[in-house]
This record gives C-alpha cells, structure tokens and sequence, in this order.
C-alpha cells in the first residue's frame, strides 16, 4: 500500500475505532514495541511482541499446495517453563484484516497467547495468505493481480491445511484450535468438508461469522446491498479494507489509549475478491463458496449454484466451545444461534451480553471474562 494513501487509512481507521469505543483508560497506554514504541520495518512478530517480555519465540514458514508462502510463530512455554517438556500445542487463528499480532499486541496478563503459554501450553499464531509476514509466494508478487485470486474457500482449502499439519509434524500431536471471527468461519468451512479433522482435537471459537444476513451493522449491510463486486481499482480495495474493518460495531472494553498502538498493524491485507464473497454472505444468508454467477459456477462446481458448507456435517467426534457478545454487530446473535442449531457435533457455549467483536482479543477484562474459561476448557479436553 502506497505511504499516502496508508497514512489517509489510518487516520480513518483512528477516527473509527474512537468513535466505535466506549471503554477508555489509562493502563498499558504506552506499552513498548521493539523498546522504542514503534513497529520497525524489519520485526517480525517475534521481535516486535514476544522476545521483549522474555518469552522464546520461533519462526517458522510453510508452503501451501498453490503456492503461497506462511509464516507461523511458535511460543513453546511461558517465562518460567521448561523448554525440555512442552504442552499440548495450541493454534490461534486471527480475523479478517488482521494477522497472529492480535494475540499478543497487550501485555502478557492480558494477551491470549501469553497466557495460554503460561498455562503450559505450547503456543503457534497462524498467518493467512496476503498479511505482512506471509506475503511470500513461490512465483507470484503481490502486486500481481493473480496473486489475490482468492477468498475464504482457499484458506479454508490450503492455508489451514498447511499450517495446522506444519503442527502436526513437527509436535505429532492434533491441535486445539482457537480462532476469532473469519479464524472461526475457516474453521468451520474445513471442518465441514472434513479437511482438517485429523489434524485438530478442540475448537475454542470467538465472535464467530458463517451466517451473516442478521448482522447489526448499518456499514457492512449497506456495503454489502450495494454489491462491492462492482469496485475492481486498487483505490477499492483498500477503502473495503477500511470500510470492513471499522463495521464490526462498539466494543466494552477496549483501551482506547491503545489505538496508536494497534494502528501500527491494523488492518492487514485482504483481497477484494475475499470482501466480495463477504458481502454474498450478508446477502444471501448462506454459508457457501464464493458465487461466480450463474455460468461461471457452472465451469468452477458444475452446477448453477455454489455449494454450501454443510455444518451438520462436522464429525461428532470435535468437541467446540463457542464465545459471542451482545454489542457484536458482525457475530449477530440470532446467526451464531443458527450456527450452534445447525452442529451435531458437542458445543459448549457463553454468551457475554457486554462484548462487542473486538473485545474477546483485546478487552481489558478478558482474562477473567473468558480466557480463565477458555483454559479450562482445554485442559478438560486432554
């Protein structure tokens, strides 16, 4: 993204998330990145978040099936663990506009992934196609418009798939899978496909999206019944990212002094082809594959319709623990009902009336909220 027109998106974005809070306070206001409390161009996730605090990090990257290049970070104990017996791995699975930073962007006692490694787990943070630290491909540049041919179904098809047995390989056990949002609906995409459930035990989902038509917000309805299809110039894409990014409704608890900070990440990229199939979501009220029109779904899926992920489908042998808010205008209510109505497999579900979409990754007050649960939750599932 051109330097003028990041800085134009972040100036909206600050706007936005200011006007979308209604939580302030003082605490972790200046927390350091990189000891300078700026993002340097050349950190990682591990430089920039993890190493800082004392906590070993690894890097390590994986090629999809098509070709794209992921990085995923692995934080295997906490501070005081010990690097010689290490614990169930655990995958966290970011949302849309977003990369494995959000896990990680508080302090320990309030970041996910801090506290799931020093509950003993041995942590990784997935990074979807097209982010900052996975924008490698092994012929495509980014600025190749081949390189972001792509929506959900193929981080559904291939960056979960890659990433999820890049775990496996190298620990040789199945993950628990947590996942926030879009890191929820690729989930439940390939899980409904059987894609990758030899690969995961658990599921912990927050904030989930695979039914969309309820959704509260006025930006995304609208966006959507204005059929962002339309808008094909890079301009487009980066206004949708904003556009989508800043409809997920008021949080409770985000600390708003913390804006600048996350401001240095957010958003990531995503494609205009993946808000596209966003907005056929909204629409139609269907989970399913990116829809094409009629002939074009004809050549892709050799009918005149896409096809649907069947949730019933999902083994019942995948135990899901399920997290929404009452604020959360994207994760309707009345959608995750329908989600949760349609599995046949275990769910355990909370439902925490004060929390909008954001606040379950970045809330002050998660840590007693929901992660205690959450915790616990997977150390019964052992």
């Amino acid at each position: 993204m051109e330097p003028y027109w990041a800085g134009i998106l972040s100036l909206l974005l600050s706007v936005l998330l200011h006007l979308h809070g209604c939580c302030y306070a003082d605490t972790w206001a200046a927390m350091p990145v990189h000891g300078t409390g700026k993002l340097q161009p050349e950190d990682g996730i591990c430089a920039a978040l993890v190493t800082p605090y004392g906590y070993s990090c690894e890097e390590h990257t994986v090629t999809t099936t098509d070709g794209y290049i992921l990085s995923v970070y692995r934080i295997p104990h906490g501070v005081n663990g010990n690097s010689q017996s290490l614990g169930s791995p655990v995958f966290l699975q970011h949302g849309l506009c977003r990369a494995g930073y959000q896990w990680l962007e508080n302090s320990p006692q309030e970041s996910l992934g801090f506290v799931l490694a020093d509950e003993g787990f041995d942590v990784w943070v997935g990074n979807t196609r097209g982010t900052r630290w996975s924008s490698g491909h092994i012929q495509l540049s980014v600025n190749d418009k081949a390189y972001w041919n792509w929506t959900v179904d193929e981080l559904m098809s291939y960056d979960l798939q890659a990433m999820l047995g890049l775990v496996h390989s190298t620990t040789g056990q199945k993950s628990y899978y947590i996942g926030h949002s879009q890191g929820s609906l690729i989930a439940l995409g390939a899980l409904a496909q059987g894609k990758i459930t030899e690969l995961v035990a658990s599921l912990v989902l927050f904030a989930p999206v695979a039914y969309l038509n309820q959704i509260k917000s006025f930006f995304a309805k609208a966006g959507a019944d204005l059929y962002f299809e339309k808008c094909k110039f890079h301009l487009c894409q980066v206004l949708l990212n904003a556009y989508f990014y800043a409809c997920a409704g008021p949080n409770c608890c985000m600390n708003m002094t913390r804006v600048p900070f996350y401001l240095q990440f957010d958003p990531q990229p995503t494609s205009t082809k993946n808000i596209m199939h966003f907005s056929q979501l909204i629409r139609t009220g269907t989970f399913q594959k990116y829809d094409y029109g009629t002939s074009g779904n004809m050549v892709e899926y050799l009918q005149p319709y896409p096809p649907t992920y069947e949730l019933s489908s999902i083994s019942t042998e995948i135990s899901l623990f399920i997290l929404h808010g009452g604020l959360d205008q994207l994760a309707d209510a009345n959608d995750v009902q329908r989600l949760i109505g349609d599995l046949k497999c275990k769910v355990k579900t909370t439902f925490v009336e004060s929390y909008g979409h954001s606040d379950f990754i970045v809330g002050m007050h998660a840590y007693e909220d929901v992660y205690q649960d959450v915790v616990s939750f997977l150390k019964s599932s052992n």
